[in-house]
Formats: C-alpha cells, sequence, structure tokens
C-alpha cells in the first residue's frame, strides 16, 4: 500500500499549532492496512515554540469531557510521535500522505518535524488533499460509521473508507 491517510487533532490551526495525537492507517483503493496512534504531550511543544489558539481551545472547551480526555492517555513526546510516525511510514519516496485540507494536517506535521529537526519521512510532492476529493466528488455517498469523533486514528480511517468509495466510484465509471 502507498496511500497514508493522516489526521491530527490540535490546539490551532496555524502550520505552528501544538498537536494533540497523529493517527494514521494505510490503504489503497480497495482495503485499509495497518494504523498508527499516538496522544502527544504539549509541554515539549510548548517550549520549542509550537502555538495555540483561543478559538481551538474554547472549541475543545465544548467537547463531551471524555472525548478531551481520551487525549491526556498515554502521551508521547512529540520527537518520539514523529520517530515512530518516520517508522510506520515504509517507503518515502513513493508513500502519498493525504490530509483533510491541503493547509492542515500534513503542513502541521510538517512542520513539527522541521522544528525538532527530524527528517520528513515523505517527500513534499506525494502530499494530497482529501477534502479537495471529498468536495470534488460530493455526488458519490458515503454514511460516515465513526462515532468517536475527534479521535485522530478513527477521523483517518473514516476519511479513507470515504476516498476508497470515490476510488471506487471513479473506476466503475459511475462519475461519467
Amino acid at each position: 500500500m502507498e496511500n497514508i491517510m493522516l489526521d491530527i487533532e490540535t490546539l490551532g490551526t496555524r502550520s505552528t499549532s501544538c498537536i494533540l495525537s497523529i493517527g494514521a492507517v494505510y490503504f489503497d483503493e480497495h482495503n485499509l492496512g495497518e494504523t498508527f496512534y499516538r496522544n502527544i504531550d504539549i509541554k515539549r511543544q510548548e517550549k520549542l515554540g509550537f502555538t495555540k489558539d483561543e478559538s481551538t481551545l474554547n472549541f475543545w472547551m465544548k467537547q463531551e469531557k471524555e472525548v478531551f480526555d481520551s487525549l491526556l492517555v498515554d502521551r508521547v513526546s512529540i520527537e518520539d510521535a514523529l520517530i515512530k510516525f518516520t517508522s510506520f511510514i515504509n517507503n518515502k519516496r513513493t508513500i502519498k500522505v493525504w490530509g483533510c485540507g491541503s493547509p492542515f494536517d500534513n503542513v502541521i506535521v510538517r512542520n513539527a518535524y522541521e522544528v525538532t529537526d527530524i527528517e520528513v519521512p515523505w517527500m513534499w510532492w506525494n502530499d494530497r488533499c482529501f477534502r479537495t476529493m471529498k468536495n470534488i466528488f460530493k455526488n458519490v455517498f458515503y454514511k460516515s460509521e465513526n462515532e468517536l469523533k475527534h479521535n485522530a486514528l478513527y477521523d483517518a480511517i473514516d476519511q479513507a473508507k470515504q476516498l476508497i468509495t470515490i476510488m471506487k466510484a471513479i473506476n466503475q465509471g459511475a462519475l461519467k
């Protein structure tokens, strides 16, 4: 599999935002593959200059307590999370990393790699935007099965399933 759907939970929307969690799943046009998930401690990120914004903090305050509390367990440093994510990616030259929004997931994670001086494990030309595909092919019906909102892994899996549905519709000629 040469595609990864990436999702993150953050404390902001800028490229410098603190990352609360990283979730990812390998996929191809038919199936899901191996998954990755880490909750990340923000103390080290704050020392490195990562940012938070008030509107995102307010967003989290409005979520169910257990949603935010789930981000506080088994946290690792940003460096540990990025090193483990690098190990998860199997081929830097060919892997395509999909995020939900061209300026969001991939850009924020890429910034974290740069700030921590860890090599980005995918090539910039292999960044892909799931949100663009979802909006172009909005006539392709997909019913989300994701009951755990704002969990980076479950969101990544749901987004990959939706993209697989779109890919199948394209390959079957349903969009001609």
